[in-house]
């Protein structure tokens, strides 16, 4: 099905086409895709898995580079609240690969990263945004945990943001966290570039050592469409 991509590459707006479009005029379900480069592959890949879905349209809000760290650069839970007026039944977040750093806190004062402070701060942003997506009607939030990742401290930090992600979902009714680190690494916490599928060997990861390659990316995709398809009337259509 084709597909048209307008709006900035900080906002791009993806739209599918012809009985999608005409739908989405009638009352489509809509999913809202946020998120950093670790998205920018799987939005691709969350598109093309929803394209034979004519009740289904795909909305982005990529920014490379972000995270919850830095509100003074990128202010996710200002944007999210602007993407959010196109009034989405879903929303997928993968946020979090850069903000391993200090945080400057209301007040001015900083924590530290890897500090109860910083833990407390950080949670505080997290709650932010699903406060914004919940108040904008979203019925299902799906917040994708960090994969495991090559380099070791990178890979403690995500273990340590991983944990406040889920701790805030779970204190959300509408929220849910998906750890994704499963699909990718055969062996539990470990960090690999490649899984079996198929009796098949397929790399999964880019070779930073921290992205999902395409392969990866689809793989993802289709467990995203198999968790929300399990819950019943999530993905069909609903009123405008």
């Amino acid at each position: 099905m084709p597909m048209k991509i307008r709006g900035p590459s900080h906002l791009a707006a993806v739209v599918l086409t012809g009985a999608t479009a005409a739908f989405a005029q009638s009352g489509a379900s809509r999913i809202l895709l946020c998120g950093d480069s670790m998205l920018k592959a799987v939005a691709r890949s969350i598109v093309r898995e929803f394209s034979d879905t004519p009740s289904m349209t795909c909305d982005q809000q990529i920014s490379i580079g972000t995270g919850l760290a830095r509100p003074d650069v990128h202010n996710w839970p200002a944007k999210i609240r602007e993407a959010a007026t196109s009034k989405p039944a879903v929303a997928v977040i993968f946020l979090g690969a850069n903000d391993n750093q200090n945080l400057q806190a209301a007040g001015g004062q900083v924590a530290v990263f890897a500090t109860p402070e910083w833990d407390r701060e950080y949670a505080s942003r997290v709650a932010a945004v699903l406060r914004e997506l919940r108040e904008a009607g979203v019925r299902h939030i799906l917040w994708l945990g960090l994969p495991d990742m090559r380099e070791k401290k990178l890979h403690d930090d995500t273990r340590r943001i991983n944990a406040i992600l889920r701790a805030e979902c779970d204190r959300v009714p509408e929220a849910e966290y998906f750890d994704v680190a499963p699909l990718f690494s055969p062996q539990p916490g470990t960090y690999s570039a490649y899984v079996v599928r198929g009796g098949k060997v397929v790399q999964t990861r880019a070779n930073d050592g921290i992205h999902l390659n395409v392969e990866g990316a689809d793989i993802l995709a289709r467990a995203i469409r198999e968790r929300l398809s399990a819950k019943p009337g999530l993905l069909t259509a609903t009123a405008p």
